[in-house]
């Protein structure tokens, strides 16, 4: 992604909040507790560029804050796969299937609902994917790969509904290649360039079954570098050769999305995040 804008002041610090809601997303328990805070309104500054990188240091509410933009722009699926139509009327609220909506209860009522025009032109728009590296973790460069095989393979899982999909009605898309990653035994088979192309792959996908551009959270991205980096249990070998890996491919496992995926949220703990630049 190109452009990226970074932002160091749109976290609260973990030490205003109690501890029980770092653990879970702000919006799974009831919004009536004394220690609820309306951050709603970060959705407006959070995706008013393109790109944006967020770089704070662990537990300041990034993922969180993540969470709260994924649920309030992502279109919503019913069961059959089909997206959930949101008829939204003049003032920004639901006139039909509000009961199945299951992200505009979080919103209702809420600061950002105060935004009719900003509500009409991005609730429910964007096709989402969810990319969180914080388990990226190991001492060699196997477990990098392996790591980075399971994030992939959770991506493509989010979308479970283009299995029976019309998107492979016709010749121009194959489904065994989403099958590659989207089936759990055949995702850790997964080559080095079947790692580098997962993500564009999925976009441009999504981009089609949808018609709209996606948008993509990217968590803690740095977590594989400083894995490696400080880890005095790796090889000097493996390390390097985990690292020119990273280095090369990492930004290009985003970039290569940039023609599907228009809009990008990241997240970083660390100055090698800088990677995505």
């Amino acid at each position: 992604m190109s452009g990226i804008k970074e932002s160091t002041k749109t976290s609260s610090k973990s030490e205003k909040i109690p501890e029980c809601i770092n653990s879970v997303s702000a919006f799974e328990f009831p919004q009536d507790r004394p220690d609820y805070v309306d951050k709603t309104m970060l959705i407006k500054e959070l995706i008013h560029d393109n790109n944006v990188l967020i770089k704070d240091p662990s537990r300041f509410d990034k993922t969180l804050n993540m969470d709260m933009v994924r649920r309030f722009v992502e279109i919503e699926m019913d069961k059959n796969g089909k997206p959930i139509k949101l008829d939204l009327d003049k003032d920004g609220f639901l006139k039909n299937n509000q009961k199945q909506s299951s992200n505009f209860k979080y919103f209702k009522g809420q600061k950002i609902c105060n935004k009719k025009q900003f509500m009409l032109e991005n609730f429910g728009k964007y096709p989402t994917i969810n990319v969180d590296f914080s388990s990226v973790e190991g001492d060699s460069y196997k477990e990098v790969l392996d790591g980075l095989r399971t994030v992939l393979h959770k991506a493509f899982l989010q979308h479970s509904y283009l299995e029976n999909s019309s998107l492979w009605d016709n010749s121009v898309y194959d489904k065994m290649i989403f099958r590659k990653y989207f089936d759990e035994l055949e995702s850790k088979s997964l080559d080095l360039e079947a790692i580098k192309s997962g993500l564009p792959i999925l976009a441009r996908y999504l981009y089609v079954y949808h018609g709209r551009p996606v948008f993509l959270f990217i968590n803690e991205c740095d977590v594989p570098m400083n894995s490696m980096a400080f880890d005095d249990s790796t090889s000097s070998k493996s390390r390097e050769r985990s690292m020119k890996f990273l280095r090369k491919n990492v930004k290009k496992f985003f970039k290569g999305s940039s023609q599907f995926a228009t809009r990008s949220l990241s997240n970083v703990c660390e100055k090698l995040g800088g990677i995505l630049r």
